[in-house]
Order: C-alpha cells, then sequence, then structure tokens
C-alpha cells in the first residue's frame, strides 16, 4: 500500500520526506448559530447566518533520513511561501481539492540529527471540490450537478450584443458585450476576456448563476461564438 502524502503549492510532502503518520484530523464544519436568550421563552432562539465555519486538518509528521535543521527551513518555506488560499490534495482523499492555508506556528520536535516530529494544521474551507468539476468543457445543451450542493462555476462567454444564458432556473442576462466575458460566480465577479476590466455594467441580471443539483436544461440567446465553463461541484468537508 502507498504512503499517504499531502500536495500543496505544486510540492508533496515526499518531497521534504515526511512520512504522514496515524491519526490525521479531520473537523466537520460548524454552522453559523447564534442563539439569543429571550425573557419568558425556555430554551433559546437560534439564528443561522446560512453559512458554514471553516474547519482544520492536521498531519502529523515525521521528518527521517535528513539533516533535520535543512529539512526543517526548507518545510517552512515551502508551506508559508504563499498567502491565502489555495489548492490542498489527500492521497487519501484522491478525487476531492480542498481549499486551504497555512497560517499556523507549528513546532517541530528534535529528536536526532536526521529525526524530528511535528503536526502541520491547515485552515481549510467547509467544502472541497472535485477534481472532475475543475476541467473547463464547453457548455452542453444539459448539465449534471452530481452533488447535493449548488455549484458556483466559472463561465466565459465569447460573444457580442445582448446575450441569455440560463442554466435549469439560474438565468444571466448580458447587454451590449463587446468580445466576451469571465463570471465568477463564487468572487462574483464579472471581467473582460483578459481579466483586466470589470464588466458589472454589461450584466443585468442577479444573483449570479449558479448550478442546482440533478440535470439542468442550458439554453442560450444572442451572438455566442463560443462558452466554456468550470462548474466546481462541491461537497460539504
Amino acid at each position: 500500500m502507498a504512503e499517504r502524502y499531502f500536495k500543496y503549492l505544486g510540492k508533496t510532502s515526499n518531497d521534504f520526506n515526511l512520512t504522514i503518520n496515524p491519526g490525521v484530523s479531520n473537523t466537520s464544519p460548524a454552522r453559523d448559530v447564534e442563539y439569543i436568550a429571550v425573557n419568558g421563552l425556555d430554551g433559546e432562539v437560534s439564528i443561522d447566518n446560512n453559512r458554514l465555519k471553516n474547519v482544520t486538518k492536521s498531519f502529523p509528521v515525521t521528518s527521517d533520513g535528513v539533516d533535520i535543521e535543512d529539512n526543517i527551513t526548507a518545510i517552512s518555506n515551502w508551506l508559508k511561501g504563499s498567502r491565502g488560499w489555495n489548492q490542498l490534495e489527500d492521497s487519501e482523499d484522491p478525487n476531492y481539492i480542498y481549499i486551504a492555508q497555512m497560517s499556523d506556528e507549528y513546532e517541530f520536535d528534535t529528536l536526532l540529527s536526521d529525526f524530528g516530529k511535528a503536526i502541520i494544521k491547515f485552515v481549510m474551507k467547509p467544502y472541497k471540490y472535485l477534481k472532475t468539476g475543475l476541467n473547463e468543457i464547453v457548455l452542453p445543451s444539459t448539465i449534471n450537478n452530481p452533488t447535493g450542493r449548488v455549484a458556483k462555476p466559472i463561465i466565459t462567454i465569447k460573444g457580442t450584443g445582448n446575450i441569455t444564458l440560463k442554466i435549469g432556473t439560474s438565468t444571466l442576462s448580458l447587454k451590449s458585450v463587446d468580445s466576451g466575458v469571465i463570471i465568477d460566480s463564487l468572487t462574483e465577479t464579472i471581467t473582460s476576456l483578459d481579466g483586466s476590466r470589470t464588466q458589472f455594467n454589461k450584466m443585468t441580471s442577479y444573483p449570479f448563476p449558479k448550478i442546482a443539483p440533478g440535470n439542468q436544461t442550458i439554453t442560450t440567446s444572442g451572438t455566442i461564438t463560443e462558452c466554456k465553463i468550470i462548474p466546481r461541484w462541491e461537497v460539504i468537508v
């Protein structure tokens, strides 16, 4: 059986002679709920803010067979090499991509000159993406969301004039398109094809297009020369 590893910022734990030990910690996301006490009412009233909180995933690791001080430096420069959210892969969950960042400190227990232990903890978004939903495809006439979560896609439309795109019951309406736009429903942005200009003035509908679970019929109108989509199928971690 192949040894477990994780991949982050283009490199894997194997590249740094890290062995992942038993006891990887996975946290289920909590709903963002407020509880308010009301005079005269037993219990409390709950207010659901309609969101899930971030989670953590911890990997207990061992560094063995290389100079521990040099390896600690190399690992630190790897894991702290980029700010913000990045893709994280776990070989034990090969069909999914996590969205994670390494922001916390961690401590290496140096036991020998070539041996040390640490727990590496990532902060993660409360969802993960199916790898199959991160490939860009030509927009078909029907699309199937295989998850129970609404997907927030990236859609690239090349065309001119007034354009309408409908995915199931979700409608995107555009006006006076000059060459094309890129719509990101996760970040709720719309830009020119080269990404240099915002194009909110071209969008006459709201909210941003989403893909409901199950089979969805797709229709378009207007002058479209090309339409591609990255669906971003997601599930709760």
